[in-house]
């Protein structure tokens, strides 16, 4: 039925083609030459060019489809066979072309999507026959469609724009976010759009509709989409980096406690300086990736100007936490059964008895937070140490 469905499809374009070109000697050539259709996987190729050509971009089609489907599993790309029509050549294909403005716009194909069917037109010789960028952005929405309800439409025309380069590169190897030349060219000599502009537009927004897909809303939500996905976005990198830093950090935090805990065993009031001085060392490491030297200056710096404020809010968060600890003891000891070994298995009822998990459940969640608290507040101390509002 759809192969039936769509050759009555290319009769009818071709039907079209030869009243645009009627009382020109000869009419369209495309009627009198033989078309075939060829089957893949996931496409449905109708030509009456070379088979050569025809193979290499089948090829080229269903390697873009598996390697999507590699990134974001097999049912992201799970659709009805896509029918592509391969024009021999661009003059084959220019009467059926998208019309801007009243002429056919300088496209290499085009991809039309539609509720139930999709079809792609492209051309297989000539200048721009090897580029399937416009193909593989229109392919991308198809793929990511169960996603564009929910993604804002920048992101959603950054991310296809991101597949549009699509290249294989060995045998095993793909490669996407290759940069965009045009978009780069676009974006040295235009001001960037304000973001606030850039995630209001709608389909409804003059921006959205150039139909060229050349705008700078197509050129910023490219690179706004790159840097947060592929490339100058360090919390793409950030298990890398916590893995190269986690185990110096971990040995700096442990000498320090050693050296605190010394100091408070044996001075009370050395040991709580040495806490407040070089505490931060340890963050700064982990975070900003400073030696463990510089780390130490950097706390010992900080603190020496800002220590008043920092300890006032730290001794707030300690006495939380002693509160807590005090009334869950004095609440479990009155509600848990008694340890005494005379009274029976104490030790086994308290883990079963609910009081006992609810407060460490709510423990937790105070540790969570006094965490998260520190970590505000370092952010906190840097801004003020580099003197930011």
């Amino acid at each position: 039925m759809m192969k039936r469905h769509w050759l009555g499809a290319l009769s009818a374009l071709l039907g079209l083609a030869a009243s645009t070109t009627a009382g020109e000697p000869g009419g369209n050539p495309l009627i009198h030459q033989r078309w075939f259709e060829a089957r893949t996987a996931h496409f449905h190729i109708f030509s009456c060019g070379p088979t050569q050509a025809v193979a290499r971009v089948a090829a080229r089609l269903e390697q873009f489809h598996d390697g999507y489907s590699l990134l974001a599993g097999a049912q992201a790309v799970a659709s009805p066979p896509i029918v592509v029509m391969a024009f021999p050549d661009y003059a084959s294909m220019k009467p059926f072309l998208p019309l801007y403005q009243g002429k056919p716009e300088n496209l290499a194909g085009f991809f039309i999507r539609g509720s139930d069917e999709n079809l792609i037109a492209l051309h297989l010789s000539g200048s721009g026959a090897d580029s399937l960028e416009r193909i593989f952005h229109e392919y991308a929405h198809l793929l990511m469609r169960h996603n564009a309800p929910f993604w804002p439409m920048w992101l959603n025309e950054g991310m296809a724009e991101i597949y549009a380069p699509f290249e294989v590169i060995g045998p095993y190897r793909i490669r996407i976010g290759k940069p965009l030349n045009p978009h780069l060219r676009l974006l040295e000599r235009t001001p960037l759009m304000p973001l606030h502009k850039l995630f209001a537009v709608s389909r409804n927004s003059p921006e959205y509709n150039e139909l060229q897909h050349q705008g700078v809303f197509y050129a910023q939500s490219w690179l706004l989409a790159h840097y947060l996905m592929l490339g100058g976005n360090p919390a793409n990198d950030w298990r890398r980096t916590f893995d190269k830093r986690w185990l110096l950090t971990f040995l700096v935090r442990l000498g320090i406690s050693l050296v605190v805990a010394a100091g408070l065993l044996l001075f009370l009031i050395p040991g709580i300086v040495l806490l407040t001085l070089f505490g931060w060392a340890p963050l700064r490491m982990l975070l900003r990736g400073d030696t463990p030297l510089a780390a130490l200056r950097w706390s010992q710096a900080a603190m020496a100007r800002h220590w008043p404020r920092i300890v006032q809010a730290v001794l707030a968060m300690m006495l939380v936490a002693l509160a807590y600890q005090m009334g869950a003891s004095w609440i479990l000891d009155r509600v848990l059964p008694p340890t005494d070994p005379d009274l029976g298995p104490g030790a086994w009822l308290r883990l079963r008895h609910p009081a006992f998990w609810v407060f460490n459940l709510v423990g937790g969640a105070l540790n969570l937070w006094l965490s998260c608290a520190l970590l505000a507040l370092y952010h906190r101390l840097e801004t003020a140490v580099a003197g930011r509002p």
